[in-house]
């Protein structure tokens, strides 16, 4: 279970007092918002917001015996810099069940990029960021830092700071470099911002956004965002929080959305809604959307179901992954029963599916490539005896365009690039650790390996 700190959290019992004070808010935006609801009267809105950010917060509890050992941000348990044998698997497990790895430490001396082979790796920039801070770093393949982009909630959403602030605000979940500088970020379930190559905030949008987005050609930005709200035709006994594929200009404006909730609802695969239990015990969070990927065109032959426009998503509470015609806001396409929690599928140039699936086996994750229509796994990798990888919640695999594969281990703190032959030949450990004896790292939401050449702006290098 993720280890997550909050913020403005100096002692255990101001922590305690905080989430007391959010179960009494949760309780009364459900009372109220259920009042207000039909008649749309001006609370409802805020009250819709506010459960929102306490939605994504939830997991606070879980936490609360350790969180003076830790600062702001998205942190986990450090593991040891080799892999563990079965039997430390399993003691790892057991210890899990009783809260913290006490006795499970990172070598000290493990910090920044540990591996790396020029003539193997695929050159280039990598952009990340991690649960330590607000902010994103650049760096090239030995692990120097190029540039770093950081902006805080707090001035990014000045007029959005009801207490409790979410923990989610104390990080960048997902970020975007343009050529010029400019960065796109997103605060995980609070909302999107656009800054320039120093930091200055551009434009800000507070609409839910989270976990992914990507940049057409033309500019628009295609976003993740959620509502939560009532949808008695979906829900009867609660609040839902429902995800939307969104459409917004290069000046962060709004001009279209798209519910996944209703385009899986009302197709053929509708009934996969049946399975959801709701994302980690939380109900009303009945798909968890997590991935996105507008289609190239390039398998429209192969099916029509991938013609170019069309968006493939992850949804991992029914453990499915499903492409969505947005001309008539249907799912046309599903896969699923072959991974559980999955992250981050992308078509690679075979047309086959790349992968993350996060929970293959007890205490294990692997990446796979799978035929989508014969069903096929044609490649997989789950790391060796030496360096097995596990990563519960979050996870990030791409496929390079020498046909390396570059993998985020989001909990472990970790990204490491595999040949065709699962040969490591790129390896980087997160460099922020915090707790007595380091025995927490930071997760690392993503790594992202980026050509060299469109990238045009003087470094700060910090």
């Amino acid at each position: 279970m993720p280890l997550r700190a909050a913020r403005h959290s100096s002692s255990k019992k101001m922590l305690r007092t905080r989430l007391a004070l959010t179960a009494t808010l949760l309780a009364v935006s459900f009372f109220v918002g259920y009042l207000v609801h039909r008649q749309q009267v001006q609370p409802y809105h805020f009250i819709e917001n506010v459960y929102s950010r306490l939605l994504v917060s939830e997991f606070s509890r879980r936490f609360i015996a350790s969180i003076d050992e830790l600062p702001e941000g998205y942190w986990n348990a450090a593991r040891p810099a080799s892999g563990l044998t079965p039997e430390q698997q399993a003691n790892m497990s057991r210890l899990r069940s009783v809260g913290y790895l006490g006795g499970v430490q990172e070598s000290q001396a493990v910090r920044g990029v540990v591996r790396y082979d020029p003539e193997l790796s695929y050159a280039g920039l990598n952009l990340y960021s991690s649960g330590h801070g607000p902010e994103a770093v650049l760096m090239d393949m030995n692990g120097q830092r190029l540039h770093v982009w950081k902006l805080p909630y707090e001035k990014a959403f000045p007029d959005r700071l009801p207490p409790p602030i979410p923990v989610t605000a104390g990080y960048w979940r997902k970020v975007h470099l343009y050529p010029n500088g400019d960065l796109l970020a997103v605060f995980e379930g609070m909302g999107l911002i656009r800054v320039d190559r120093n930091s200055e905030l551009l434009w800000a949008v507070p609409n839910g956004s989270h976990h992914d987005l990507e940049v057409r050609e033309n500019g628009e930005i295609y976003v993740l965002t959620s509502i939560a709200h009532l949808r008695t035709d979906v829900r009867e006994d609660g609040p839902i929080l429902e995800d939307f594929v969104t459409v917004l200009g290069a000046d962060g404006v709004e001009r279209r959305r798209y519910s996944v909730l209703d385009a899986l609802r009302d197709s053929d695969f509708g009934t996969l809604l049946t399975h959801s239990k709701g994302w980690e015990g939380l109900q009303g969070d009945l798909l968890h959307t997590n991935a996105l990927e507008i289609l190239d065109g390039t398998q429209a032959e192969r099916s029509p179901a991938f013609k170019q426009g069309n968006v493939l998503v992850s949804l991992p509470a029914v453990n499915a992954i499903a492409v969505i015609d947005l001309v008539e806001n249907r799912v046309v396409w599903a896969l699923t029963g072959m991974f559980e929690a999955q992250h981050s599928p992308t078509f690679v140039e075979t047309g086959n599916l790349l992968i993350f699936d996060n929970v293959s086996e007890p205490e294990g994750s692997r990446v796979i490539e799978v035929d989508p229509f014969s069903q096929d796994i044609v490649w997989v990798y789950r790391g060796d005896e030496e360096m097995a990888f596990y990563s519960k919640f979050s996870g990030v695999t791409s496929r390079l365009p020498n046909g390396n594969t570059l993998i985020t281990e989001t909990e472990g703190g970790r990204a490491f690039e595999v040949t065709s032959d699962k040969r490591i030949v790129w390896e980087f450990r997160s460099p922020y650790q915090a707790g007595d004896n380091q025995r927490f790292i930071a997760a690392l939401l993503e790594m992202q390996r980026l050509s060299a050449s469109p990238v045009d702006f003087p470094f700060n290098h910090p």
